[in-house]
């Protein structure tokens, strides 16, 4: 059982956005067998072109998208586009009907209004919803938002596991080292 509320805290670059990704794509396959996408149903299909009406990523720039708000600096994830990018589609029914997952990048941008305006969304989500916030600064959320959230943190790997991942994989040592 996944949890409807979800934080991966990290450091910048870890891979909090791409498994964030990755977990949509398999909670948003009808046909996923175990821990992988089938890859050929027509969810998959979209999610691999980016364009999945029941995926959406909430970023502080949307600000810009709403009216009257194109001159805004987006210093903040604002109220304004938690309500209108995540609270509002999370209580509508799904465009494939199997779920809706939302990402929201830089969660600890979020405002005490923001957060507050998501608390009853992340308590009683509508049907099958998934929330997962990124954040590389946890602790900056209120503890109301981290007490209805399950948080999964993210670490740097080991550099000799990394090294030999890449060996194994066919790249060459010179650039297994770099990386």
């Amino acid at each position: 059982h996944l949890p409807h509320g979800l934080i991966f805290a990290g450091p910048p670059g870890i891979g909090k956005a791409t498994t964030a990704r990755a977990l949509a794509a398999l909670y948003l396959c009808p046909n996923a067998k175990g821990v992988t996408p089938c890859g050929k149903c027509d969810s998959c299909r979209l999610m691999g072109a980016d364009n999945h009406p029941d995926f959406a990523v909430i970023y502080r720039q949307l600000v810009r998208q709403l009216p009257n708000k194109e001159d805004h600096k987006a210093r903040d994830l604002a109220i304004d586009v938690i309500r209108e990018f995540l609270v509002r589609p999370a209580s509508l029914k799904p465009s494939l009907g199997h779920g809706k997952v939302f990402v929201a990048e830089e969660a600890e941008l979020m405002n005490a209004a923001a957060q507050n305006s998501l608390l009853k969304t992340l308590e009683e989500p509508f049907g099958r919803t998934l929330i997962i916030l990124l954040s590389d600064q946890p602790e900056s959320l209120l503890p109301t938002i981290r007490s209805r959230t399950q948080t999964v943190r993210f670490h740097a790997l080991d550099a000799a596991l990394v090294d030999r991942e890449l060996h194994n994989r066919g790249i060459d040592p010179a650039t297994a080292r770099l990386a």
